[in-house]
C-alpha cells in the first residue's frame, strides 16, 4: 500500500511540475482523496503526520511562490556563474 501511495505520489509531483503547477497544490489534492486505512503500521503514521504537517506548511500565497521562483532563479545564475568561473559547462538553463 506504502509503495502504491509513494509511487501514486511521485508520478504526481512529476505531473504537476510538467504542467507548471506547484506540486504542493498537486499532492494537496492527491492527499484530500486519498482514503487512509482503518489500520496504520507505526513507520507508516510517522510518514503521513510529516506529511500532513508539511502540507500545511506548504506555499500558497501566489506573492510568496514567486519570490520562492525568483530566489531560485537568482540561486540557479550563481551556481553557473561559478561552473563558469571554474571552467565547467553551465548546466542550467533559463
Amino acid at each position: 500500500m506504502t509503495q502504491m501511495i509513494s509511487g501514486k505520489l511521485e508520478e504526481v509531483i512529476k505531473q504537476a511540475v510538467a504542467a507548471g503547477i506547484p506540486p504542493a497544490v498537486e499532492v494537496r489534492l492527491l492527499w484530500e482523496t486519498h482514503e487512509e486505512p482503518n489500520v496504520i503500521a507505526p513507520e507508516n503514521a510517522a510518514v503521513i503526520a510529516y506529511l500532513k504537517e508539511r502540507l500545511e506548511q506548504a506555499l500558497t500565497d501566489p506573492d510568496r511562490i514567486q519570490l520562492a521562483e525568483a530566489e531560485l532563479r537568482i540561486l540557479h545564475q550563481n551556481l553557473e556563474k561559478n561552473r563558469i568561473e571554474a571552467g565547467e559547462s553551465p548546466i542550467l538553463t533559463e
